[in-house]
């Protein structure tokens, strides 16, 4: 599991998270799961979102390069990924929208 956040100055000596990168890669499984916000000038001119995720029933070769997807936290993410994490269960890539 890799938690990533990219923090900036705001105003009044505070801070805001402009990008994030959270990924489970289970390799006991071979598979992996993702939430993105990053690159987020292409991905509004491509795609119109600003966050997308990654789903690889078969790691390394995913169905879609990207998913559209809303935006998550830290907390959320580890939340999600424990659920996941060692189960035998599919991931659900088929239920996840495609970015085209």
């Amino acid at each position: 599991m890799v938690i990533q956040e990219v923090w900036e100055p705001a105003a009044d000596e505070q801070y805001e998270r402009v990008g994030y990168a959270y990924d489970l890669i289970d390799h006991a499984q071979q598979r992996r799961r993702a939430f993105h916000a990053h690159d987020v000038p292409k991905f509004i001119a491509e795609f119109d979102v600003v966050t997308h995720e990654h789903c690889e029933e078969s790691l390394g070769a995913p169905a879609c390069e990207h998913y559209y997807g809303l935006p998550v936290d830290a907390y959320d993410a580890v939340r999600r990924f424990t659920m996941l994490w060692g189960q035998p269960d599919p991931l659900g890539c088929e239920n996840l929208r495609c970015m085209a």
